[in-house]
């Protein structure tokens, strides 16, 4: 379990610096330009004034800016803080209502968080404003001006299924609250639309071919995400003969060295090593 606060004013600056200094894990900044200090500004000082903690807007509300230029922000507050930066985002129910207006269709929602996560995946995107449709990325990166090397997650936010289900098809989480947002397995539900498959411990080589076709049987009949769950030793080495749990052990010195290195690497979220 992490453990973060939410800061909206400038004056809480201070208060972000001493949630890094005691040990929290992340700080996020409002977007509510009718009630709350500027997202962005605050944002900068603690980015520029921390070193540990990730930082960043929980949430940002697209619709009060164009999407390249929310994408612009948040890979300037990146540049400040590299590889500790994220960006939430939602439709700006308090933000909007604030100044009189409703929040961001669903669908205007999506367009957004579409461009925003290209640009900032590096990729050239189709962007639509004023009725014209332009081919779009950020150039000239090598001045250094953002950064877009270090990834920045995309929170989405959510409460009704419609609106979880976009954390999971264009987001890298979701942000919500219950009981609004429902329990905590239906808005898992709402946005990983996935098929889980799994196989038990010790599985032998046909077990995982099964497996596999399972898996891409269940992306062709629901067009889902698959989550593919495998239960095995984490060395590199196959048992080829049935263990009794009772007298399983470490085959040796050399396979005990490697699990634990592996358990590390899965311990500090380096999942890219792992792979």
């Amino acid at each position: 379990m992490k453990f973060g606060i939410s800061v909206s004013q400038i004056s809480d600056v201070d208060l972000a610096v001493q949630a890094e200094r005691v040990g929290y894990d992340f700080v996020w900044v409002w977007d509510s330009p009718m009630i709350r200090s500027n997202l962005w500004s605050v944002l900068t000082l603690v980015a520029d004034r921390t070193s540990r903690i990730r930082v960043g807007s929980g949430v940002a509300i697209p619709a009060l800016a164009m999407a390249p230029v929310t994408a612009n922000a948040i890979a300037t507050i990146n540049r400040l803080a590299p590889g500790r930066t994220f960006l939430g985002v939602g439709t700006g129910n308090t933000a909007l209502r604030a100044m009189g207006q409703l929040p961001m269709r669903l669908a205007d929602f999506a367009e957004h968080l579409r461009v925003i996560r290209g640009l900032l995946a590096g990729e050239t995107v189709d962007y639509t404003a004023n009725g014209i449709t332009h081919p779009i990325r950020f150039q000239s990166l090598e001045l250094g001006h953002i950064d877009i090397e270090h990834p920045i997650a995309i929170h989405v936010g959510g409460f009704g299924p419609r609106a979880q289900a976009l954390a999971g098809k264009l987001g890298d989480g979701l942000i919500t609250g219950i009981p609004r947002g429902g329990t905590i397995p239906e808005a898992l539900a709402n946005a990983v639309p996935a098929s889980m498959v799994s196989c038990n411990i010790y599985a032998e080589r046909e077990e995982t071919r099964a497996l596999g076709f399972a898996a891409r049987a269940a992306i062709e009949a629901y067009g889902k995400k698959t989550i593919v769950v495998i239960v095995t030793n984490l060395s590199n080495r196959y048992e080829v003969a049935e263990i009794d749990p009772a007298h399983d052990r470490i085959s040796s010195q050399k396979d005990d060295e490697w699990n634990r290195k592996i358990l590390e690497m899965l311990g500090e979220g380096r999942l890219e090593d792992v792979a």
